[in-house]
């Protein structure tokens, strides 16, 4: 697209960050498909996750759906936004929850 930005009339500012904002929302939507199918799986994580025998499971412990698990992943941006609060977060939780986990319904817990 760069090469063809003045044919398409952009400028290159303007064809530059179309092609980077494209790439970073096609990132996040992919990840974000990756991420939610792996913690829906029967695996219940993904592969990091399972390395250190951790699982997300969905608050009456059981597996999380799809959307369940859509809808963590996405939280994880209000986790992040201010100053990674949402993960502080986890350290005066009874059960370790962070916020992302807790706009969710699921926890982290050891598998066996």
């Amino acid at each position: 697209m760069e090469a063809y930005h003045s044919e398409i009339g952009l400028s290159e500012f303007k064809s530059r960050t179309s092609v980077g904002t494209a790439a970073v929302l096609l990132w996040i939507v992919c990840f974000g498909l990756y991420n939610a199918s792996a913690e829906s799986s029967i695996h219940q994580a993904t592969p990091g996750k399972r390395l250190f025998r951790l699982k997300v499971v969905s608050i009456p412990y059981g597996r999380l759906s799809f959307q369940q698990a859509s809808g963590r992943y996405y939280a994880k941006f209000l986790s992040t936004f201010f100053l990674l609060i949402g993960f502080v977060i986890a350290v005066f939780h009874s059960r370790k929850q962070t916020l992302h986990d807790m706009i969710a319904g699921t926890v982290v817990v050891r598998s066996e």
